[in-house]
């Protein structure tokens, strides 16, 4: 409880005077860094008129401490308080979670050797974040894990092999974040849910590989089969001169769910800056995954579906989180997200950008003899402004319109259009 309390007044005195920490004079083996995050949300994504916005606001505060023992052993941790405002009334008891977001000791050249070996908690995202990401936009974010990493790293190329458990299948309250609920019932059998990850960058980023193996050992009852996706992708990050390209492609076989997967994922990402005063740029891009057929979605057929249980949701389609690779609204059917981007800075220390995104069923979903495919069209727009070292704002405004035959075929032929404001303020140290 002292622990508690004292955390709780150092994070609030370091973010209260980011100034003058930022101005303190560290030593060479200690460095503290910090961020206190508000957003502000405005919500209707029932695209009913009658029903109104829904408002509710978050606080997601962080202090990092960093402590170099030797010239080969570190220390990290990071306390992190996750809070939604107004659910805890004054003079009471907190209702916000306070834990270790990470707490880990990186050893370089371990055991004389040109490897770096991390044990404990800590955070981990490869590539375009598509497959295995941070999801920093989560109130509860960034995705940390509990495990151990060997890394090894040559100039502009490096590799890491790690492995990390993700449920204890002895610890009854294990958290529901990583998947849907039905994989934490408590009718299975005994044991752990582990991840396997095997990841790299070579040529500067232009070719980033990455195979993980999402392992469960628990079986539901009933179930023939364990749960074990194997997927095996590559990103690339490429650059000159004004043009640059991001991509990824992934396959992914296994089981889930006592289902046989076979399923794939490809994305890609152009933009084009132009020199002017305001910097524009323009970009387009496709977010496609493979689906099932409809009426072929059953447990006796192949699952086609694209499961990315560790990815970074809302920086891919479209900022209203409207759909998830695993299971968007009424089908899972796969998705093809086509986009087009225009972003400028009216002035040095702020800029904005305007995407629209048009989303269709990869396989026709069941409305009629021919099925259909498209879902609709979405429209986001967003301000980023850095006024000052150390502070950000960002304010955002989304709208989805859907098609008259995706209305039509989700039980509501008069659908009005979805909306999503948010408001965000970052204070880092």
């Amino acid at each position: 409880m002292r622990f508690r309390t004292f955390a709780v007044l150092l994070l609030t005195l370091l973010l209260a005077a980011p100034r003058a920490f930022a101005e303190m004079r560290l030593t060479k083996r200690f460095s503290l860094d910090a961020e206190a995050r508000y957003r502000s949300e405005i919500v209707n994504k029932d695209f009913d008129p009658n029903t109104g916005f829904n408002e509710f606001s978050t606080l997601r505060s962080q202090l990092g401490a960093t402590f170099v023992a030797s010239r080969t052993v570190t220390l990290r941790f990071k306390i992190k308080e996750t809070r939604y405002l107004g659910t805890t009334i004054p003079l009471n008891q907190s209702s916000a979670s306070l834990d270790f977001q990470e707490a880990y000791v990186k050893l370089d050249n371990a055991f004389g050797s040109p490897f770096t070996l991390r044990f404990g908690r800590f955070e981990a995202a490869y590539g375009r974040n598509r497959i295995m990401g941070s999801y920093d936009w989560h109130n509860y974010g960034p995705f940390t894990y509990d495990g151990i990493r060997l890394e090894l790293k040559k100039g502009a190329t490096w590799w890491h092999l790690f492995y990390a458990k993700i449920a204890e299948g002895s610890y009854s309250d294990t958290t529901q974040v990583y998947s849907d609920p039905t994989m934490f019932s408590p009718a299975v059998q005994k044991g752990d849910r582990h991840l396997f990850v095997f990841a790299g960058s070579m040529l500067k980023d232009l070719i980033q590989p990455l195979v993980l193996v999402d392992f469960d050992e628990r079986m539901p009852v009933g179930a023939k089969k364990r749960n074990m996706l194997t997927t095996a992708a590559v990103s690339s990050m490429l650059k000159t001169g004004k043009f640059a390209f991001e991509g990824d492609g992934g396959y992914q076989l296994g089981t889930w769910e006592n289902r046989d997967v076979s399923s794939w994922l490809a994305s890609a990402d152009l933009s084009l800056a132009f020199t002017s005063k305001i910097r524009p740029k323009i970009g387009l891009g496709a977010d496609v995954t493979s689906g099932n057929k409809r009426n072929k979605d059953k447990s006796k057929n192949p699952d086609h579906v694209f499961y990315t249980p560790f990815g970074s949701r809302h920086i891919y389609k479209g900022y209203m989180d409207y759909f998830t690779d695993e299971a968007f609204p009424y089908g899972r059917q796969g998705l093809m997200d086509t986009y087009f981007r225009f972003s400028f800075q009216p002035g040095a220390r702020y800029g904005i950008e305007l995407t629209g995104h048009n989303f269709a069923f990869m396989e026709n979903a069941k409305l009629g003899k021919k099925g259909f495919s498209t879902i609709g069209q979405e429209v986001d727009t967003r301000l980023i402004a850095v006024p000052a070292r150390g502070f950000e704002f960002q304010a955002g405004y989304s709208a989805f319109l859907p098609s008259d035959k995706f209305a039509t075929y989700s039980g509501d032929p008069d659908k009005a259009m979805g909306q999503y404001i948010y408001v965000m303020l970052i204070g880092k140290l």
